[in-house]
């Protein structure tokens, strides 16, 4: 076991904390915070262009929150409404139907579905 004077171990210990060399083009400058304009940018047609911001949602009452809380509690003692969600947003992905409606209807009326689901 080698025993380290205290010398030693001052110099041990800067090499430890020692700071990284400093970059060639100098420490890196303070970015000016970005001026956003009052409206602001949405894509759209594949161009930018200004919008205006989407409203601000007024709070939720409180029935509003039990309904969710109910839904979520529904969902949740139900576990095949997501499989069957999930197998449902598939097949539209990769059909792609041109009326989602109507496949839709026909979708969820189709014999079979349950055991291609479960």
């Amino acid at each position: 076991m080698d025993v380290l004077s205290e010398e030693q171990q001052v110099r041990l210990n800067e090499k430890k904390v020692r700071a990284p060399p400093p970059c060639a083009a100098g420490p890196p400058r303070p970015r000016a915070p970005l001026a956003l304009p009052a409206a602001h940018i949405c894509r759209s047609a594949r161009r930018l262009r200004a919008c205006a911001p989407p409203p601000a949602r007024p709070p939720r009452t409180a029935p509003q929150v039990e309904l969710r809380l109910e839904n979520e509690r529904y969902l949740r003692k139900h576990p095949e409404l997501r499989q069957l969600f999930k197998h449902f947003m598939a097949t539209v992905l990769e059909e792609k139907p041109p009326n989602v409606q109507e496949f839709a209807a026909r979708f969820f009326t189709q014999d079979g579905l349950k055991e291609q689901v479960l």
